[in-house]
């Protein structure tokens, strides 16, 4: 018997491999193959594109590491009140969340209504909106 948490909510596995000419950073694309663990090597998951012939299909019950990072968001509100706000929030939150090979395990969305403590920066519209 495994002492290891099942995970129910799975992020996408996400290759290992290190992206070239960037030190540190790893590929991060989806994976679908997983190099196994040599001498003092841990398993990596790869990508397509990152995959070499020492490779094996992921099988279902891998194990991986989950991170989970805590913070506040915060962001201005949709026009159209609290329901419509909240998820137009999330929604766009869960497709930054996504490009970066995340999911998000939604705990609470709140939001209220407050005063600007200074004025707000006059900004350009960006190339191609606004007059013109």
């Amino acid at each position: 018997m495994s002492d290891r948490p099942l995970w129910i909510v799975q992020p996408p596995l996400r290759c290992g491999a290190f992206a070239q000419g960037q030190p540190g950073q790893i590929c991060g694309r989806p994976a679908a193959w997983l190099r196994p663990a040599i001498a003092s090597a841990p398993p990596t998951f790869l990508c397509d594109d990152d995959r070499t012939a020492d490779v094996i299909p992921i099988p279902a019950g891998v194990e991986y590491r989950r991170v989970s990072v805590t913070l506040e968001i915060l962001l201005c509100g949709a026009p159209g009140g609290a329901a419509v706000a909240h998820a137009e929030a999330v929604e766009r939150l869960e497709r930054a969340i996504g490009a970066v090979g995340g999911v998000i395990n939604l705990h609470a969305c709140r939001s209220q209504v407050g005063q600007s403590s200074s004025p707000v920066a006059a900004r350009r519209p960006p190339v191609g909106r606004g007059e013109g």
